[in-house]
Order: structure tokens, then C-alpha cells, then sequence
């Protein structure tokens, strides 16, 4: 039992150190394309692996049951459980785990990554002290993510769908407010993954994760109010305000932080 126990501790140690090695790798790239990080991808990776084997091993003596005219109530019955409490697992994930930096960190990042796969490769065999490395690249990236926020600052500019359509984007102190004077969206086929293929990665690279985001629709058309609950759900947005036309009211200030 002691030996069987020490192998899985080892074989844990070295699915750590590969997830770390994989998140070490792929953070410059995913800063550079634009796209959010899963902080906690590693644990649910280690969660998830295993469970969609177990499935899938399930499936397939189900299926070969199936197929020979074997009796398989039993495995039915343990493919629905293994099938009820993943899903359970998954659906403790939130979005609050994706996050986002600006392209300007990326040389930050890439410079931390190589330092810790250098140090990895130096120390010694055991997987401990490199799992350790490797996971202490993940608490520096988390720290990343809660204390080095954008610096204060106010800038407007526009971001191109179209010639002649262009979203005003307007950044003060850690707000982010999108304005669409010139029904920009309804230009659009699909405006929801528009705004997820194209906008979202865009904003990340210029500001990182921006939680008071909110987006202004000019006198939208119906297809696009429609989509408004869409819009938010994919932009992360904690507000949309529909106004009939520009200039509009004074918008009333967003708290500054969201739960």
C-alpha cells in the first residue's frame, strides 16, 4: 500500500510539474493573441483528465455492451454518476477565473517564464522542488492579476468594424465604456461573436481585465436590443444603457468594484 501510495504521490507531482511547464509556455502567447488565462486551469486540469478517462473508458464498454447483447444496466447506471458529478465539478468554474493582461506585460511575462523553466531545469531530479517552481510561477501570476492594475489615465479612440463605422472606446480610471453612436452592431451578421472574435481580444491587449465595463447603445435597432443580454453575457459587462441620442445624460458612475 505504501509503495502504490508513494507512485500516485510521484505520478501528482509530475502532473503538477506538466501543468505548470504547459501555463508557463502558453501565458506570452495567449497575452500577445489577446486572449483571458485560466488561473486555476492546472487544478481543473487535474480534476478534468482523469474524470473525461473514466467517461470515456465508460462509454466505450457501454457501447461494446451494446453492440455484443451483454447485460449493462450496471456500467449504465455508473456512466450516468460519473457523468452527474463531473458536470457538478464543471459547474463550479466562473468566469472571474479568466483573466486578461495587457500586451504590454507580455515581455514581463516571457522574461518570468523562461527565468522559471531555466530554474526548473537546473534543480534537481525530484518533482518537488520543480513543481514548486512551477507553481510559484502561478502565484506570481495570480499577484500579477490583484495588485499591478492599469495606471490611472483617461483616453478616447475609436475601434473600426467597418470603413465609416467605428466604436468610440472611452478608458477613465479603470472604467471602460463603450459607445455605439452609428447602430456600428447592426452592420454586423453576428454582432455577438463579433464583439467576442474581435473587440474582446483587442481590449485585453490594451488594458487587460476591465471589470466596470459598460457599453452605450445610440437608438439601437430591434435586432440588437435583442442581443443586448448576449452582449453582456460575452463582454463581461456590468452594464448597458440604451439612450436615443448623442450627447446623452451624464451616465451615472459605476462602483468600482463588481461582485
Amino acid at each position: 500500500m505504501a509503495i502504490i501510495s508513494a507512485k500516485l504521490w510521484r505520478k501528482l507531482q509530475k502532473a503538477l510539474l506538466i501543468q505548470a511547464l504547459l501555463m508557463l509556455v502558453a501565458t506570452p502567447f495567449l497575452i500577445a493573441w489577446g486572449v483571458p488565462i485560466a488561473i486555476l486551469s492546472p487544478v481543473g486540469n487535474l480534476i478534468f483528465t482523469p474524470w473525461l478517462l473514466l467517461f470515456l473508458a465508460l462509454a466505450l464498454l457501454v457501447t461494446g455492451c451494446e453492440l455484443l447483447a451483454i447485460p449493462n444496466q450496471g456500467l449504465i447506471a455508473l456512466l450516468e454518476t460519473v457523468t452527474t458529478y463531473g458536470l457538478k465539478l464543471m459547474s463550479w468554474g466562473s468566469p472571474d477565473w479568466l483573466v486578461g493582461f495587457p500586451l504590454s506585460s507580455l515581455w514581463g511575462f516571457s522574461f518570468l517564464a523562461l527565468a522559471t523553466v531555466a530554474c526548473i531545469s537546473l534543480l534537481p531530479r525530484p518533482y518537488i522542488p520543480k513543481t514548486l517552481a512551477g507553481l510559484s510561477f502561478l502565484a506570481a501570476l495570480y499577484g500579477a492579476y490583484v495588485y499591478l492594475t492599469p495606471p490611472p489615465q483617461t483616453e478616447s479612440w475609436q475601434f473600426t468594424l467597418k470603413p465609416k463605422y467605428a466604436l468610440e472606446i472611452q478608458y477613465q480610471n479603470g472604467q471602460l465604456i463603450l459607445i455605439d453612436k452609428q447602430r456600428c452592431l447592426a452592420q454586423l451578421a453576428d454582432p455577438v461573436q463579433w464583439c467576442e472574435q474581435q473587440l474582446q481580444p483587442a481590449l485585453y491587449q490594451r488594458y487587460g481585465t476591465v471589470k466596470n465595463q459598460r457599453l452605450v447603445l445610440v437608438n439601437p435597432t430591434s435586432r440588437i436590443q435583442q442581443l443586448i443580454p448576449a452582449l453582456q453575457q460575452r463582454l463581461k459587462l456590468q452594464a448597458v444603457q440604451v439612450v436615443p441620442k448623442w450627447p446623452a445624460p451624464v451616465l451615472p458612475p459605476l462602483p468600482a468594484t463588481v461582485t
